[in-house]
C-alpha cells in the first residue's frame, strides 16, 4: 500500500509556478519511473548520472555501477562536492524540471539555494527492489539479496566527496514508498506536487 511522509513543512504552493523536482532513493525504488512521469507531463529531465555517464565515455569506461561511483567520487574530489549540480544548473531551460541521482548533500545544498526546489525520495522495500534489479539485468547488478544490500551501504559513505544517499534521503521534504504499481507511483507524485 502506498503512502506518503511529509518530512518537513513546506510553504511552497506549486500550482502553476516553476518548480525544480529532485528525486533521490536507493537503487530499484522506482527514480526513473517518476522522472519519466514528469517528463511525459512536460518537465525538463536530467539526470546527474548522465555528466559521470559522459566522462566514463570521455575515458573509454563502460558506464557500470562500480565505474559510475567510482568517477562520480573523483568528480567531487576534483572539481568540489557540488560540481555535479554546478553542470546540471547549466542546462536547466524549462520552467518545470526535474533532476534524477542527487547523491551528495552539496549537490542537495546547491539545489536547495534555487527558488521552488522540493526533493522527493522514492523508496521500496529491499526485496522488491532487489527484485527489479533481477528483472533489469544490468551487468553492474548483482546475484544475491545480501550482494545487494552490500553494494548499498557502499553508496552511504560519509566521506564529502563520496555517494551519501542516506543524509539525502533523511532530507527528503516527502518519502514517497513505491511498492505497488506503476499508476500508483504516478497518481501520488501528482498529489504530492499538486499536479
Amino acid at each position: 500500500m502506498f503512502h506518503y511522509q511529509l518530512i518537513y513543512k513546506t510553504n511552497l504552493i506549486f500550482k502553476d509556478l516553476k518548480m525544480i523536482v529532485g528525486i533521490t532513493g536507493l537503487n530499484c525504488s522506482g527514480k526513473s519511473t517518476a522522472c519519466k512521469f514528469l517528463k511525459d507531463l512536460g518537465f525538463q529531465s536530467i539526470s546527474l548520472s548522465d555528466y559521470i555517464r559522459k566522462e566514463c565515455h570521455r575515458r573509454g569506461l563502460e558506464s557500470s555501477r562500480n565505474n559510475m561511483i567510482w568517477v562520480g567520487n573523483e568528480i567531487r574530489t576534483n572539481f568540489g562536492s557540488a560540481e555535479l549540480t554546478r553542470r546540471a544548473v547549466k542546462d536547466f531551460k524549462k520552467e518545470n524540471i526535474v533532476v534524477d541521482s542527487i547523491r551528495n548533500i552539496h549537490e542537495l545544498a546547491e539545489f536547495k539555494k534555487l527558488e521552488n526546489f522540493l526533493l522527493l525520495s522514492i523508496d521500496s522495500p529491499i526485496e522488491i527492489r532487489y527484485q527489479r534489479s533481477l528483472l533489469r539485468n544490468r551487468i553492474e547488478d548483482v546475484d544475491t539479496l545480501d550482494e545487494f544490500r552490500a553494494k548499498e551501504k557502499e553508496e552511504m559513505s560519509d566521506n564529502e566527496n563520496a555517494q551519501q544517499l542516506h543524509k539525502i534521503i533523511e532530507d527528503a521534504d516527502y518519502i514517497i514508498i513505491n511498492d505497488s504499481e506503476m499508476n500508483e507511483l504516478m497518481e501520488n507524485i501528482r498529489n504530492v506536487l499538486e499536479l
